[in-house]
């Protein structure tokens, strides 16, 4: 057994660990001067780069196309966390694909003053909220907002979703414009809180003369701020309420009545009584979550509407008011209804004339006929469609004929019927009805087919034509409107087997036959062309018509034929 004095000393013990945490200081010391010199020698090389050389306006110029988002991006469902290193700061970004100016305020002092000064990148900005981070959000707000001069500005709100997002974590990109990067990760989202913070929403309202699009939601606790805006939003034009999910207001919202300029309104969640707007001077109304009293009223006061959208209509009000006279709508050329059932349906139309209607959309999950509520409308109101979008049962062949033969003025023609089997069946007399056919004398006059200027025809459905007579159809119709609009193309090759009559003006429905450029159909089994055929496809493709024949398989996965 070793005795004590073996041991080394408690104070030169002591004085050792001294020793070495003053070498380890020494060390750290010499690395941040090893840090800072690397630093310098980057920035002195940076310095001959041509990119740090060009011009500030052409370098504002590559910040904008650096700062616009994908296509499409606001179609699209995204969090804070699906966003990549550099496109959201502390859950403001612009949209995905889109770096943010403070992200290039990091790069280099240059770039950091070309960003500053470019207010053009300071204009939009979408800010996911964070109940427990409201006050940083709210203060790179403000700095943003700022930057943006006095420019229009367009902001959206996202709600946190706490039951989502409460294990998410931020990227870990958070940068500011200064320069200092700061990769601390956020708290995690709260559990369940009550009230939603007003720090940024006072930022928000403090820039209400420069609001020109904007997408919120309204909690409760909110009530009080926004009413700071009423009688100072000139320049608003766009506007999208959403109803709060985590804390909903049910205070009558009344501050947007005073917008000069607004035009277009999408309203989640809110009844028409629930909120007060300049109806009389709105040009475009979406509206979710409506019941058909809400519809009505809607086009009621609004009297100049020319786009209507409303989705996923809910049982509401029994009809008091609209069942003596129709509304006559004369200003509404587009109209949407997507709903899940068949509920009022009829009556809501039934309620309706619309004389100058140019687009119709209807979408229905029920195994109903789309086109019994229609009929009624169009013989009502004597419109003249040019786009006809019908998602849900397949129509009956002959009714669907019969409509689409007063309706000649259909440009865009799109039938899909999700289940593809049911409803009805396109067939051989859709075929032969929508085909040019040459008069069988010389002095008659040429036979009228149905949708003489249809450009673009989707479909998906049952069928019982065969791809023979639809490969007829397609090179018929290509022909006979290339010839018309004097667009036929030059070829040597050999000539379609088909002989195409020369078509002449439809005079007793006053229409110009159109070139049918866009063919897509989708069908439940495999598409079985003969050489011959897939010649002529392949012929018609090249020379400038767009066809998609596709097989939809019983895993719910469309490929090409």
């Amino acid at each position: 057994m070793p005795i004590a004095t073996d041991f080394p000393s408690i104070q030169k013990t002591k004085d050792d660990v001294d020793y070495i945490d003053a070498v380890v200081k020494q060390i750290e010391h010499r690395i941040k001067q090893l840090v800072a010199e690397r630093i310098y020698l980057n920035r002195k090389r940076n310095s001959y780069s041509p990119a740090v050389k060009l011009p500030p306006e052409l370098l504002s110029l590559i910040f904008q196309f650096a700062c616009l988002p994908d296509e499409g991006h606001q179609l699209e469902y995204h969090t804070p966390t699906m966003y990549h290193y550099g496109e959201i700061n502390q859950g403001l970004c612009i949209g995905k694909g889109a770096l943010t100016p403070f992200f290039l305020g990091t790069i280099c002092s240059a770039w950091r003053q070309v960003a500053q000064d470019t207010s053009q990148l300071w204009c939009a900005v979408i800010v996911y909220m964070n109940q427990r981070h409201a006050d940083s959000q709210a203060a790179l707000l403000k700095s943003w907002l700022k930057r943006s001069g006095q420019r229009p500005i367009s902001v959206k709100l996202v709600e946190g979703d706490k039951a989502n997002n409460r294990d998410a974590d931020w990227p870990t990109d958070v940068t500011d414009i200064e320069g200092d990067a700061n990769h601390e990760r956020a708290d995690r989202w709260p559990a369940d809180f009550v009230d939603v913070s007003s720090a940024v929403i006072n930022v928000l309202a403090s820039h209400s003369k420069q609001w020109h699009t904007i997408d919120i939601f309204v909690p409760h606790s909110w009530k009080l701020e926004l009413a700071k805006v009423r009688h100072n939003i000139p320049l608003l034009t766009s506007l999208t309420l959403r109803v709060a999910d985590t804390c909903p207001s049910l205070a009558y919202i009344d501050v947007f009545a005073y917008a000069p300029q607004l035009h277009s309104v999408h309203l989640v969640g809110y009844s028409v009584t629930d909120i007060c707007l300049p109806w009389k001077q709105l040009c475009h109304l979406e509206g979710e979550y409506f019941s058909s009293w809400d519809c009505l009223k809607a086009m009621h006061l609004g009297v100049r509407l020319r786009k209507c959208q409303f989705e996923q209509l809910c049982h509401g009000l029994e009809f008091t008011t609209f069942n003596s006279r129709p509304i006559k709508h004369e200003y509404l050329t587009s109209f949407e209804l997507l709903m899940k059932t068949t509920h009022e349906l009829d009556t809501f139309l039934s309620s309706l004339m619309l004389p100058n209607l140019k687009e119709l959309v209807v979408s229905l999950s029920d195994e109903e006929s789309l086109l019994w509520p229609i009929i009624p409308l169009m013989r009502r109101s004597d419109f003249k469609l040019q786009l006809l979008h019908l998602l849900g049962t397949t129509p009956d062949e002959e009714q669907l004929i019969g409509f689409l033969k007063v309706q000649p003025w259909i440009k865009s023609l799109i039938l899909l019927n999700p289940l593809v089997t049911t409803g009805g069946t396109l067939g051989y007399s859709f075929i032969e009805a929508m085909t040019p056919m040459k008069a069988r004398k010389e002095y008659d006059q040429p036979i009228a087919y149905l949708l003489p200027m249809l450009e673009h025809f989707e479909y998906q459905g049952a069928t019982s034509f065969t791809p023979h007579s639809l490969v007829r159809l397609l090179s018929k119709r290509w022909q006979t409107g290339a010839q018309i609009l004097g667009e036929a193309p030059v070829t040597h090759r050999q000539p379609l087997p088909y002989p195409i009559p020369a078509v002449k003006v439809l005079q007793m429905q006053k229409v110009e036959p159109a070139l049918l450029r866009s063919v897509t159909i989708t069908i439940s089994r495999a598409w079985n062309l003969t050489l011959s055929d897939t010649q002529i496809v392949q012929r018609l493709e090249e020379e400038g018509m767009h066809i998609q024949l596709l097989e939809f398989p019983s895993r719910n996965r469309r490929r090409r034929i």
